[in-house]
């Protein structure tokens, strides 16, 4: 049914005014729910980066994944709060059902009257005085009745405690990480952007590549930076072959003593959220294979 063919003036004046305050009931609950479903969205999307990027370097791929994700459901929110606080409350049809569907026969029955007072009366199969009976006894029964009760509030409830749930742990992220939760707002919203990710805990000297004497036992230091955000009691290697090495912090140095290494192999240093990669290439050490001599004897 066309909803702007409904001429309120057709109905009691209390009726009228039951479908306003539903409407602004309607609409206040949907901006509620709007506003905290679009901004939980995108703080939950960005937590979840800041969080992957505690784990390891997140690729770009996952960045716009996860930024992406998290503008998708802030687009449905809006989406449903155009749906809710600005269709819904236009429509005193839907209104109507929305009390129908709370308190059973006296909506049933408003639904009934407003669908009445939509008829062109050429069209209109009942008399005016029984019209104006049954929309009388309709008020009475609408004025008894607590309409707010009519819009579940619940899921607005449920967007807006998320919400302030986000909204909390993102401010105490800040508060306390200031630097690396801008890094990560730096890279939520520009995931494409080769923007370096900034961690808590900070070397300050660790090789890229290494020589080793080949067979032979090598000792491997790692040193923190004196600015670093964390230093873990641990600091953790692992081959590409699966070996794994743990060393223990002595100040802000890390020793790792390794066996004899045969083959060129890369190795993955872990220290908390810093990872490092290293290349252990084995050399043969010098050795005289031939000594060519020429003597010259005294005669």
């Amino acid at each position: 049914m066309n909803d702007k063919g409904f001429k309120s003036g057709h109905l009691p004046e209390k009726l009228g005014e039951a479908t306003s305050t539903l409407g602004t009931r309607v609409r206040k609950v949907a901006y509620a729910q709007g506003t905290g479903a679009f901004a939980a969205c995108l703080l939950v999307s960005w937590l979840a980066l800041f969080a992957c990027d505690r784990i390891w370097d997140t690729p770009e791929l996952i960045r716009i994944l996860l930024s992406g994700a998290g503008w998708a459901g802030a687009a449905a929110a809006l989406w449903t709060w155009y749906q809710g606080g600005i269709l819904l409350p236009r429509s005193e049809i839907r209104l109507a059902k929305l009390v129908r569907d709370r308190f059973g026969g006296p909506g049933d029955r408003f639904l009934g009257v407003l669908e009445l007072s939509r008829q062109p009366k050429e069209k209109a199969r009942h008399s005016e005085a029984l019209f104006e009976a049954a929309a009388k006894k309709v008020e009475e029964e609408i004025s008894r009745l607590e309409l707010s009760e009519a819009v579940d509030e619940r899921p607005a409830r449920k967007a807006l405690t998320f919400c302030a749930g986000a909204a909390l742990l993102a401010g105490i992220t800040i508060f306390v990480l200031p630097k690396i939760a801008h890094n990560a707002w730096v890279r939520w919203a520009n995931p494409w952007a080769d923007a370096p990710r900034l961690t808590l805990a900070k070397l300050a000297e660790f090789p890229m590549e290494t020589y080793c004497a080949r067979g032979e036992p090598v000792v491997l230091r790692c040193i923190l930076a004196e600015d670093s955000r964390r230093q873990p009691d641990e600091a953790v290697l692992i081959s590409s072959a699966g070996q794994k090495f743990t060393a223990r912090k002595n100040g802000l140095l890390y020793e790792f003593a390794l066996p004899g290494q045969f083959d060129a192999r890369d190795w993955e240093l872990e220290v908390g959220d810093a990872h490092a990669s290293l290349r252990v290439i084995p050399k043969e050490r010098p050795r005289i294979e031939r000594l060519d001599a020429l003597v010259s004897l005294p005669t």
